[in-house]
């Protein structure tokens, strides 16, 4: 049962990468995946999502102007556009762990260390031009 079928707890999403290093056995991800994003992962080596939920965690290219477009657009909803119960919030990282952990791989420092930078700006930029709501997911 989808005990949040009537409760959409966000308007937006931000996610800084697809997949996720950890594995959990209980995430709710690896499905939204596969629906979104199989093609994607294919091209990375990744032909089961599913099967290899905590082997891959891909970091997301960052574009700031693109991000700010985004949240732009966001600001200029028109609230009957909104779920009633999203709160103008961001969900930051609905689908990957908020402070993921890029490991196993040669740049894996320089990964971390940029992935560090993304989440920074991405949530500065959203304090700074918007007035939308945060909410990590954790």
């Amino acid at each position: 049962m989808n005990n949040f079928i009537h409760k959409s707890l966000s308007n937006f999403a931000v996610n800084l990468a697809i997949g996720c290093s950890h594995g959990c056995l209980f995430c709710y991800v690896p499905d939204t995946s596969v629906i979104k994003q199989g093609s994607t992962l294919k091209t990375f080596g990744v032909n089961d999502p599913d099967a290899e939920w905590g082997k891959y965690a891909l970091l997301r290219q960052w574009d700031e102007e693109v991000f700010v477009k985004s949240l732009r657009t966001a600001m200029t909803t028109p609230a009957n556009e909104l779920w009633w119960d999203g709160h103008r919030a961001a969900m930051f990282c609905s689908t990957t762990d908020a402070y993921q952990v890029f490991g196993g791989h040669p740049d894996q420092t320089r990964l971390n260390e940029h992935e560090k930078l993304m989440r920074r700006r991405a949530l500065t930029l959203i304090r700074d031009c918007s007035d939308l709501n945060v909410r990590i997911l954790m």
